[in-house]
């Protein structure tokens, strides 16, 4: 049984139905048998798959050799209860370890292909809970890249957080080194920081704003509280923390 929150965004409210299907996880064919009604509301890739002529989904039954097991099984697990669990480690093995934000990145990605746009919203809903004003959090690398080097419109509110959660906390951590290697690991994300900074010389209290209050206006499903400026400096949190902390 999954143990987690409730979801800030949910599968959908629809009867189950009687009619199951079958869906073969990974290289490994894990199988899943899951409620065709509630699978093709959720998504309308699945909703083609089974419904409109899909070769393949005719006899109720889908291969997808691409997708993660362990990934595929949080969207069971959210389709099922509507839950999320706090940390991921449970979806990982030890050849699929990832940071925490490399692991919500990849279940936007899978929702995406999966055309399940409210579980990619919960995918960018937990990466804005892991940068917070509350913990100096230092994304991984890898994230960094695969965030930044993709220039993808759907993720330019989330540019835009990380850029300015960075530049939240470089500016009040003693650890300012972590920070500028962080920035300097994609050129593309490094000019973004640069220009952030020189902007804001003029006016250098607008730090005192976590981009929490940014995606507060435009994350309609969550609301973020009210931020109050931070006294004081905190040491930022090594990106290799996120492995199993979450």
């Amino acid at each position: 049984m999954v143990i987690g929150k409730i979801a800030p965004v949910g599968p959908p409210h629809v009867p189950h139905g009687t009619s199951i299907v079958k869906i073969f996880v990974g290289p490994g064919k894990k199988e899943l048998a899951m409620h065709k009604d509630l699978l093709c509301a959720a998504s309308k890739y699945f909703n083609a798959a089974f419904n409109h002529g899909f070769a393949e989904g005719e006899d109720g039954v889908l291969n997808l050799p691409d997708e993660e097991p362990g990934r595929f099984q949080l969207f069971y697990d959210w389709l099922y209860t509507g839950r999320v669990v706090e940390g991921p480690s449970m979806y990982m093995t030890e050849d699929t370890q990832l940071y925490s934000d490399e692991f919500w990145l990849e279940i936007y990605d899978m929702a995406d292909r999966l055309m399940v746009p409210s579980l990619g919203e919960v995918a960018l809903l937990r990466l804005r809970a892991l940068f917070s004003d509350e913990i100096p959090l230092v994304p991984s690398r890898k994230f960094i890249a695969a965030v930044f080097e993709r220039e993808s419109e759907s993720l330019t509110l989330l540019e835009k957080f990380l850029v300015h959660h960075v530049y939240f906390w470089a500016y009040r951590s003693h650890g300012v080194t972590d920070w500028s290697e962080v920035a300097a690991s994609n050129d593309r994300f490094g000019r973004l920081i640069g220009q952030t900074f020189l902007s804001r010389l003029s006016n250098p209290t607008d730090c005192d704003v976590h981009p929490c209050e940014i995606w507060k206006h435009h994350v309609v499903v969550e609301t973020c509280d009210e931020l109050q400026a931070k006294a004081g400096n905190k040491k930022p949190v090594q990106g290799k923390l996120l492995k199993r902390a979450f």
